[in-house]
């Protein structure tokens, strides 16, 4: 039944604690997310300075690496061939809005108190908009994962699907798994941390091979340093293969969130009230809150005829970002496949 009309105090039913609640709200993990927010300082420190308006576009620029030949004798005339260059990104954001409304008088007949109401309203839209944000998260690594890999392809550690652009394990070499795609990041030139996102089979995986540790008949344990793993229940391998993961160079991606100027200031007029909401789940993302209210007859729904709705609409704008290279095609984040 809609509204809390379940929850009136004729039913006389019990308030749920907050544990008997918690499966309700239940929220899946949102690794990827996390990924990319934690790169986001390194990449544009101050997007509000730029982006003043919705209608309003931003682009980033940042060097690009220059190649000549390399001489074996000294000139008292040299003279290079070119300048150097600089490459631009195109910031592309996408808004994420999610409305929902309380009423007024709808306290008065139940067993929810009216905070109790919101609070419950506030952490279901704060759900639907992370896992919304995950999902294109998701999709955005398939997108952009690289399609030029420098590896040495058909050795051991792993062959090269030019096709569908991912990096493919035997599986016979199933336990140094982890090992092959370190290797095979640093053939790229890649060193360093580097952020791992596996579908559950490899994450479960790598829990495994991570607990061989050196007091073990089977040492597997070595493999995982310089590897910052995570699980995402949105992957999930293809026809031929155990499991599939991605491999990010630490900080080379990033997600930029902004709000509406009005909103960071907070305005309130007679109708509307522009203010912020920060995540009650603690990621650092600030929303934008936009309240209003509509006379309604709310009889019907557990209320009053003269009642009020008061409307809310949460929303913030995202922006993805992958560190630009001059080589077409090539991206910093690499797709790999462990093959049954």
């Amino acid at each position: 039944m809609a509204n809390y009309a379940n929850s009136l105090l004729v039913t006389a039913q019990a308030s749920l604690s907050d544990r008997m609640k918690a499966p309700e709200f239940r929220n899946k993990v949102w690794s990827v997310n996390e990924v990319f927010k934690k790169g986001t300082p390194f990449i544009l420190p101050d997007i509000n300075s730029l982006k003043t308006s919705d209608q309003r576009s931003v682009k980033a620029y940042t060097g690009a690496k220059t190649t000549a030949t390399v001489g074996s004798a000294r000139a008292h005339d040299h003279s290079a061939s070119g300048f150097g260059d600089s490459q631009e990104v195109s910031l592309s954001f996408t808004t994420y809005a999610r409305k929902f409304k309380v009423s007024l008088k709808m306290a008065d007949r139940n067993f929810l108190s009216a905070a109790e109401m919101l609070a419950n309203e506030i952490q279901s839209t704060f759900i639907d908009i992370h896992d919304e944000i995950e999902s294109d998260s998701v999709a955005y690594l398939g997108t952009n994962k690289t399609q030029v890999n420098n590896a040495n392809s058909g050795t051991q550690i792993g062959s090269w699907d030019g096709t569908n652009y991912e990096w493919e394990v035997a599986a016979t070499n199933e336990d140094y798994y982890f090992q092959y795609i370190a290797s095979m990041m640093r053939q790229n030139k890649y060193r360093g941390m580097m952020d791992v996102i596996h579908d559950p089979v490899l994450f479960s995986l790598a829990q495994q091979k991570a607990a061989q540790g050196a007091t073990n008949a089977e040492n597997l344990g070595f493999q995982f340093a310089g590897l910052n793993q995570y699980e995402s229940i949105d992957l999930s391998g293809g026809d031929g293969q155990k499991g599939i993961s991605y491999v990010i160079p630490t900080g080379t991606v990033g997600m930029i969130d902004w709000i509406p100027r009005i909103n960071r200031e907070g305005r309130e007029t007679k109708d509307f009230t522009y203010t912020t909401i920060s995540d009650p789940f603690g990621s650092g993302l600030q929303f934008a809150l936009h309240i209003r209210e509509d006379g309604a007859d709310n009889s019907s729904n557990g209320a009053e005829v003269q009642d009020v709705d008061i409307e809310y609409e949460v929303s913030t704008d995202i922006a993805r970002v992958k560190a630009p290279l001059s080589t077409s095609n090539a991206s910093t984040i690499f797709k790999s496949a462990l093959l049954v």
